[in-house]
């Protein structure tokens, strides 16, 4: 057995009629079995003068001289020591016996654990393809819409592997003959699963554990929106039926997601009638209740019917209201995308302007600097020209006075 195995027990334990831990706790609160001990009181009177004094003077007793007194004082302690000997006497024996009664009770479970998981192993081992269906549950290889054909040991298995699914979302098991506990272990289920929107359970054997399981787990389920339990004696574990429809009474108030229920036939009394007509007074949800064949009556119908109607038209409108804030929604997100629009191109205008205000700077720089090379290259050249004319001018100049030198050496 796994730790899964022991975990996935744990959450359905509650619902199993536990006969054993009854008998401990009648055990446990049994007077009778308080003190089958007796211990005997000490006897002051009965001491002799010296022990008397010795009895005190360990107590830290002072004496008065006279025995008679100092013996009542004596026994007084002596009274007192006794009864806090008897109580602790009395805590240990009672502590022995809880821990007893506990591990016998552990026992007891772990016996009922291995008792089911060799009851559940067993069937699969002569079913598998129940067990491949269950195992494809369990990993949600299944389909969403699933009718599964169990009995009253299988379920366990079935509602172990539905607490681990997330895919389902229609689970049928109707007309099988289910006891009220398998019914129990399925509506548990819906405790941990938030896929399942529609559980069928009609025609089978549902009762007071079943609408308690029921409801306590649609008490915090929010995805369940159809549920049938058609056909099924929900009063007939429980003669007033007082217990598990005051139960799912209790669910109408505050459940705020079922949409469809049928109680079609079964068989439900007037008491069970008028509490669910009174707790449908202050459900807005329930928008389609099939309750013939129950102990109603015509005003309570009349009720719910107009009670049914008010909630039609609240769920329609809420659709109006969902309609228009969708489209309010819608127009904004329009407007914002129109805005996005515009501004995007406006964005993209500047940036193109800005753009070609840097194309023509670049243009303008380019031919600056084409005029300033230009202006440059000019320039040089002058200076070159120059140059060569001031390097001709020298030259004739020297040319010029090396001729006159020789015209006056001839002389």
């Amino acid at each position: 057995m796994t730790l899964l195995d022991e975990r996935l027990f744990s959450e359905f334990e509650d619902l199993l009629d536990r006969e054993d831990e009854k008998h401990v706790e009648d055990f446990l609160n049994n007077k009778d079995l308080e003190d089958d001990t007796i211990v005997h009181k000490l006897d002051a009177s009965a001491l002799l003068l010296n022990d008397l004094l010795a009895e005190m003077e360990r107590r830290g007793l002072h004496p008065r001289g006279f025995f008679e007194d100092d013996a009542k004082v004596l026994q007084a302690e002596f009274d007192k020591e006794h009864e806090s000997y008897v109580e602790s006497k009395r805590r240990e024996k009672r502590e022995a016996r809880e821990y007893e009664a506990k591990q016998a009770i552990i026992q007891q479970r772990r016996l009922t654990m291995d008792t089911q998981m060799e009851e559940e192993r067993t069937q699969m081992e002569r079913n598998p393809t129940l067990k491949t269906e269950l195992e494809n549950i369990k990993n949600n290889r299944c389909d969403l819409h699933i009718r599964i054909e169990v009995n009253n040991i299988t379920v366990r298995s079935l509602a172990k592997a539905i607490w681990q699914n997330s895919s389902i979302q229609t689970l049928d098991v109707s007309n099988m003959n289910l006891s009220d506990l398998s019914g129990s272990y399925i509506c548990r289920a819906l405790r941990k699963n938030r896929s399942i929107k529609k559980l069928e359970l009609g025609g089978n054997q549902c009762g007071d554990k079943t609408c308690l399981a029921l409801a306590e787990s649609l008490q915090r389920n929010t995805s369940v929106k159809f549920i049938s339990l058609e056909s099924n004696p929900l009063t007939h574990s429980n003669n007033s039926g007082k217990t598990g429809i005051e139960a799912l009474a209790k669910m109408f108030e505050n459940n705020k997601t079922l949409t469809h229920m049928s109680i079609w036939r079964c068989h439900i009394n007037s008491d069970g009638c008028k509490m669910l007509a009174d707790s449908l007074k202050q459900n807005e949800s329930l928008r389609c209740f099939d309750l013939l064949y129950n102990d109603w009556g015509q005003t309570q119908i009349q009720g719910i019917r107009l009670r049914l109607q008010k909630n039609r038209e609240l769920r329609q409108q809420k659709l109006q209201e969902d309609e228009r804030i969708f489209q309010e929604k819608k127009d904004l997100e329009q407007k914002r995308q129109e805005k996005l629009m515009i501004e995007k191109k406006n964005q993209e205008k500047q940036l193109w302007i800005e753009n070609q205000k840097k194309e023509r700077a670049e243009t303008r720089r380019m031919e600056l600097e084409k005029i300033r090379v230009q202006k440059d290259e000019e320039a040089k050249q002058r200076q070159e020209t120059e140059e060569a004319q001031r390097l001709a001018a020298q030259a004739k100049a020297a040319s010029s006075k090396k001729k006159k030198k020789s015209k006056k050496k001839k002389k």
